[in-house]
């Protein structure tokens, strides 16, 4: 549980992260500052959108 906690926390001090489609940053709560796409691999390998996160939502 420890190292969970501790993810969070890095995750939403995170700030001007430079992802694929441009700057990503988190709110204190931990959500993004805007929509972010969640991509995951597929059993046949091939890249697919898993969840949507925007925030508030």
């Amino acid at each position: 549980m420890e190292d969970r906690v501790k993810l969070r926390e890095q995750i939403a001090a995170t700030k001007r992260f430079e992802g694929a489609v441009g700057r990503v940053s988190f709110l204190v709560t931990g959500d993004p500052e805007k929509c972010t796409v969640l991509i995951k691999f597929e059993d046949s390998g091939v890249l697919a959108a898993h969840e949507k996160f925007c925030p508030g939502g």
